[in-house]
C-alpha cells in the first residue's frame, strides 16, 4: 500500500510527539537515578568524572551544531518550498539526532550517579539535558 507523501504538518506533529516523549523520559530517568538506583559508596576516579564531563559538553555542543547546520537550513528551505521531501527528511532526522544527543547528556549524569557521584555533581548534567531539550523543541517552518 503506498504511503502518503510526507508533509510539513505531519512531520511537525511526529517531531512534537517524539520530543515530548523524550522530554518526559529525561524526568523519568532522573527519578530512576535518584529513587531506584543504589548509589555506590565509593567516589569515582577524578579523571573518569572529568572525562565524562568533557564528553558530555562535546555532545551538548554537537546537538547545537546539528540544529544550526542541518535543521535550520532545512527549515529555511521548507519556508519557501514546503513540499521538498529531502528537506523534510533532513528536518526530521536532524531533530531526532539532536534529541538523542540531549538525552545522552542526561544519561551521563545518571551513569555518574550510579558510580558514586553526589546529586550536586550530577545535577548539572540533568539541567543541561533539560535546557537542551527545551531549546531543541521542534519549530514549524
Amino acid at each position: 500500500m503506498p504511503q502518503p507523501a510526507p508533509s510539513v504538518d505531519g512531520t511537525f506533529r511526529v517531531l512534537r510527539t517524539i520530543h515530548l516523549a523524550m522530554l518526559i523520559s529525561v524526568f523519568l530517568y532522573i527519578w530512576v537515578a535518584e529513587k531506584v538506583l543504589r548509589h555506590s559508596q565509593q567516589s569515582p576516579d577524578r579523571l573518569f568524572t572529568t572525562s565524562i564531563a568533557v564528553l558530555a559538553a562535546t555532545i551538548f555542543v554537537a546537538a547545537i551544531v546539528v540544529r544550526i547546520k542541518i535543521i535550520q537550513p532545512a527549515l529555511n528551505l521548507l519556508q519557501t518550498k514546503p513540499s521538498d521531501k529531502q528537506s523534510l527528511v533532513r528536518w526530521r532526522s536532524g531533530s531526532i539526532i539532536s534529541f538523542v544527543l540531549a538525552e545522552t547528556v542526561m544519561m551521563f549524569g545518571v551513569a555518574l550517579r550510579a558510580v558514586g557521584v553526589t546529586l550536586a555533581q550530577s545535577a548539572p548534567f540533568y539541567l543541561a539535558a533539560i535546557a537542551l531539550m527545551l531549546f531543541l523543541r521542534p519549530r514549524r517552518p
